[in-house]
């Protein structure tokens, strides 16, 4: 697991009043978030951290993915899109 990265988009986040904030390194979820525990962002952020992955990076668009990606050099990716 320590060699993974997971991938998220976005879109799963509740935009309507997400307090997180989009930096260089992806949307960023502050440590109190009263959404913590029913976003589907902080779930998989939480298991993933839970398991040991080398990253996560909830990215707006691919240039972000990619870049976090050739940073962290993986050797396994888990990778969800939005559905267009």
């Amino acid at each position: 697991m320590e060699e993974r990265v997971l991938l998220l988009p976005h879109c799963l986040r509740p935009s309507e009043d997400c307090p997180g904030k989009v930096t260089r390194d992806g949307l960023q979820c502050p440590p109190d978030c009263p959404h913590r525990g029913e976003c589907a962002v902080g779930r998989l952020r939480d298991e993933a951290e839970r398991l040991g992955y080398k990253g996560v990076c909830v990215a707006p668009g691919g240039a972000m993915a990619l870049r976090f990606v050739k940073e962290t050099a993986p050797k396994g990716i888990l990778a969800i899109a939005c559905h267009k």
